[in-house]
């Protein structure tokens, strides 16, 4: 079957620079998820090859929390790259991203287990709408799931709660605000908590009620402060260089209320809540009443 061409093109996401006459720098463009494009990746190191570019200097600025695939990849590309008698060579490395690659091992990527294991777990990732509904997810009727407290199980969390939030019809833009921050969340349990050890779960619990939202993370580790942690100020963090604190600041201001229950025996709780904004309509928008509202006297979305 013929490769097709991956839909986003190499010059939306690389900056490539010759160094000399045989080394390629390559820099992933800012604002690109590196974990989201490997397969493209993939593409442009076989085409560097054919064109027997074989020596590379990847800038990883901004891979700061590479995947189990996305290490995977890199060593693959160093291994093609030095039996061709190149080199494929990383700078620019941050703290975080080599803690990944410090608790990277096969058994992070590999997937290992029994037949029937792998049958159950295809049905659980792809998330289709049968296994939503087959959750019986309802309004007062919490749904629970635990995962293994690695970086590529935040992909499986926030899908779960994106799709969950848009069954009970949030807002888009809300729903985006929860997923960050869920994402953040998990993160601080993963590099904060756990300190990329492998091997630790954490629980995740999603409930709906009437006009709320609720997704709570429990994890055993170290219990910590949460609001003792000091406010964090966007430009003077900039200014000052200042480390720490940001996961948290995008938690607060992506949701509505935040708690933090501290308990070694059971688990530590993170409750984050969103208000249920529906979707309005576009009639809404322009300010066009529906039946139901003029009856009520109410039209969401739009203030008096």
């Amino acid at each position: 079957m013929k490769r097709q061409e991956p839909p986003i093109k190499e010059e939306h996401f690389l900056e490539k620079e010759w160094l000399g006459s045989d080394t390629l720098k390559i820099r992933l463009q800012d604002g690109i998820d590196p974990n989201q494009v490997i397969p493209q990746l993939l593409v442009c190191f076989e085409k560097y090859f054919k064109e027997d570019i074989v020596r590379f200097l990847l800038d990883m600025e901004n891979v700061s929390f590479p995947n189990g695939s996305f290490i995977a990849m890199l060593i693959g590309m160093t291994t093609e790259a030095r039996r061709r008698g190149g080199d494929f060579k990383l700078f620019n490395v941050s703290e975080t991203a080599r803690n990944h690659f410090s608790t990277f091992t096969p058994l992070t990527y590999l997937s290992i287990g029994q037949e029937e294991d792998f049958l159950d777990n295809a049905a659980f990732d792809a998330y289709s709408q049968s296994f939503i509904d087959e959750l019986g997810f309802e309004t007062g009727k919490p749904v629970s799931i635990q995962v293994a407290a690695r970086v590529d199980s935040l992909q499986t969390i926030t899908d779960l709660v994106t799709r969950l939030a848009q069954k009970v019809k949030m807002d888009p833009t809300e729903v985006s605000k929860l997923k960050i921050a869920v994402y953040e969340a998990c993160m601080n349990v993963i590099e904060h908590g756990y300190h990329f050890h492998p091997g630790e779960e954490m629980g995740i619990e999603i409930l709906h009620e009437t006009d709320i939202f609720k997704v709570t993370i429990i994890d055993h580790a170290e219990p910590f402060d949460f609001f003792g942690i000091k406010s964090y100020n966007v430009s003077e963090s900039f200014e000052n260089k200042q480390r720490g604190g940001y996961g948290t600041y995008i938690i607060r201001h992506s949701v509505d209320n935040v708690t933090y229950e501290p308990d070694p025996k059971t688990g530590n709780r993170l409750i984050l809540v969103k208000k249920i904004i529906p979707v309005v309509s576009e009639d809404l928008r322009l300010g066009k009443r529906t039946t139901q509202s003029i009856k009520s006297g109410k039209v969401p979305g739009l203030k008096k």
